[in-house]
């Protein structure tokens, strides 16, 4: 069979070729470094997107909150991957803001439990549809059918890590 010399760059191997172990391996390499390259890359649109409006981490606790409802800040820190203290820096400003509320439990005085606002909410969607905007363009290349296929595949992905691994709580969804 013919090489396709442009086929070979993007994947490594020729249409037709059979995988083995090197070819696979091959393969999951290119995979991760797409995935870093994706990641690295969100992370600059965000940026651009979010100046002077909210931080990655504000963004993070946020979105956590906007699906999960009321956490105590020990919970939210778990699910991020950090500590408490860093978590409880940022919840600070947010409720300076007027984004999240503090209450300490009803259950044990000595534990605090955060929630977004009304107006919080508002925020939150307001900075997900625009980040959300700016990030599609990332798949502005891919026609409808390959959006879908993607979507499958990198769901396998985070359910994996779900299965695996209780640090990525927080799946990299928009």
């Amino acid at each position: 069979m013919p090489t396709n010399g442009r086929n070979r760059r993007k994947t490594g191997v020729d249409k037709g070729e059979t995988l083995g172990a090197h070819g696979n391996s091959l393969i999951t390499d290119r995979i991760v470094d797409a995935v870093w390259e994706i990641w690295r890359n969100s992370r600059t649109i965000t940026r651009q997107v979010n100046k002077d409006n909210i931080t990655p981490e504000q963004f993070w606790i946020l979105r956590f909150l906007y699906k999960s409802g009321p956490h105590r800040i020990k919970d939210i820190a778990s699910q991020l991957g950090t500590t408490s203290s860093p978590v409880t820096i940022v919840i600070k400003r947010l409720e300076r803001d007027k984004v999240v509320t503090r209450k300490r439990s009803s259950r044990d005085e000595r534990e605090v439990e955060v929630s977004l606002t009304e107006l919080g909410e508002r925020v939150f969607e307001e900075w997900r549809q625009t980040r959300r905007k700016a990030l599609s363009s990332l798949f502005d290349s891919l026609d409808a059918r390959e959006k879908t296929v993607l979507q499958i595949l990198l769901g396998k992905v985070v359910k994996a890590m779900h299965a695996s691994n209780e640090t990525f709580a927080v799946s990299p969804q928009p």
